[in-house]
């Protein structure tokens, strides 16, 4: 009976999936995003980023740098149940949050990011229609036409919401008045 469990086991083992093997990353110099510039109208409801990164050469004249790829992921609110004590009541609270802003990782987020590619000779790239209350997470890499190469160090921002903004402010229908 032991021998029937144990053929059983392998089967089913032999059945799940295992890691599936990821493309090779080619052996590229890793750009690095040197400057970020925001460019934003308080009176409007998106943001503008220029990402600029340095200028990498693969080393290799056979398979020369023919682009960068800015890679923007948008990073979702962690969501958590919280209990607190209301009134003499135990009461359940859904809390969101934002990740931590700062990141020591190279961790790719999940989701299919949005991809600005550029020319070998561009280093920077605009980024359009980024929102307020939104963590973004940034990463640029070079390529060839053999592939891609590694991701940058990340880099994350966030557009805080103004206090002194409302609706009306943000679709233009009233003028602005900052404190």
């Amino acid at each position: 009976m032991k021998v029937i469990e144990f053929l059983l086991l392998i089967a089913v083992c032999n059945g799940l999936p295992v890691d599936i093997p990821k493309a090779p990353q080619l052996l590229l110099p890793i750009p690095n995003i040197n400057r970020l510039a925001i460019k934003g109208d308080p009176n409007h409801i998106t943001h503008h980023a220029i990402v600029i990164w340095n200028k990498v050469d693969s080393g290799d004249p056979g398979n020369p740098i023919i682009g960068y790829k800015l890679k923007v992921w948008e990073i979702p609110k962690i969501k958590r149940t919280v209990y607190k004590t209301q009134g003499g009541k135990v009461v359940r609270v859904l809390e969101e949050s934002f990740p931590e802003l700062y990141i020591y990782t190279n961790e790719i987020p999940n989701g299919v990011p949005k991809e600005i590619v550029t020319q070998t000779d561009e280093t920077a790239a605009t980024i359009r229609e980024m929102y307020d209350d939104v963590l973004y997470q940034l990463a640029v890499q070079a390529f060839t036409a053999e592939g891609d190469g590694p991701l940058s160090v990340p880099v994350r921002v966030r557009f805080g919401k103004s206090k002194d903004r409302t609706k009306e402010d943000l679709l233009g229908k009233k003028e602005t008045v900052y404190k």
